[in-house]
């Protein structure tokens, strides 16, 4: 145990609630760290793209989520997906072709972030909306219903 020296009032200091994931929704964002990861599931090796985006705009700005998308892997519709999503990142950021994800760095786009148990993930960009734009205005960053969203799935 450990003697505090003082008495941690909660009425006058109300608990944190920066750990609480963003609402899903659409936020301007840019991908601040990437990595490819080797994996090893059911199916067998494959490898995948980790990335971690950072929210650039509106209230939760600094806040980030992590995606994982899949780059080689046993079930072909797996890697397609994977791959489709990638794509879509790249023509958010007007990369349409890129071996590095470097190159996809500290572009501002659109994407999609859910929430998983108590975290965020970033889902897919909304290439569609911002291939290449500069930053929208802030209230493009704030969290948008599920009935707005105009992705089919």
């Amino acid at each position: 145990m450990g003697n505090l020296g003082q008495t941690i009032d909660s009425e006058e200091t109300p608990p944190s609630t920066y750990g609480q994931p963003m609402p899903r929704g659409s936020y301007l964002v840019q991908i601040i760290e990437s990595e490819v990861k080797a994996t090893n599931g059911k199916g067998g090796p494959g490898s995948q793209v980790v990335m971690k985006v950072q929210v650039v705009d509106g209230p939760y700005k600094g806040r980030t989520a992590r995606g994982r998308f899949t780059l080689t892997n046993t079930s072909e519709k797996a890697a397609k997906i994977g791959k489709a999503d990638l794509s879509g990142i790249g023509v958010a950021c007007g990369k349409p072709h890129y071996d590095d994800t470097r190159l996809v760095h500290n572009i501002t786009f659109e994407a999609f972030i859910d929430v998983e148990g108590e975290w965020n993930v970033f889902k897919r960009a909304n290439w569609r909306k911002t291939a290449g734009a500069a930053p929208a205005p802030a209230a493009a960053s704030k969290g948008v219903p599920l009935s707005d969203d105009d992705i089919p799935f």
